[in-house]
């Protein structure tokens, strides 16, 4: 089973997409946005090649995993499934964040 790291990107994100869910439509829907792209990241664990290759780079390695209206971006090493960033659909291909350097291996120890 792989292991899953965030980046520090991927976190920043998820909790900004958190707290706009909270602010808009109230507690129980933060709370089951959370469930629902806890469950989907869960699933890369046993699955890391579930989503399909990030169709704006089909040449590099990054993976995206659709959830409503958002695209979990990943990548996919032999040991760790790297998420890097959640992004709003529309929005994925200029907000594609890698880790580099000390943020890369934070992620890594993650």
């Amino acid at each position: 089973m792989a292991k899953i790291a965030w980046s520090r990107t991927a976190s920043d994100a998820f909790a900004a997409l958190v707290t706009r869910e909270r602010g808009m439509a109230g507690q129980a829907s933060a709370d089951a946005l959370t469930q629902r792209i806890g469950v989907r990241v869960r699933l890369l664990r046993g699955f890391p090649e579930l989503g399909k290759p990030l169709p704006e780079l089909p040449d590099g390695d990054l993976r995206e995993l659709p959830i409503g209206p958002y695209r979990i971006l990943y990548r996919n090493t032999s040991e760790t499934v790297l998420i890097l960033n959640l992004v709003e659909a529309e929005n994925a291909p200029a907000r594609i964040s890698a880790p580099t350097g000390d943020r890369a291996r934070e992620a890594r120890k993650a």
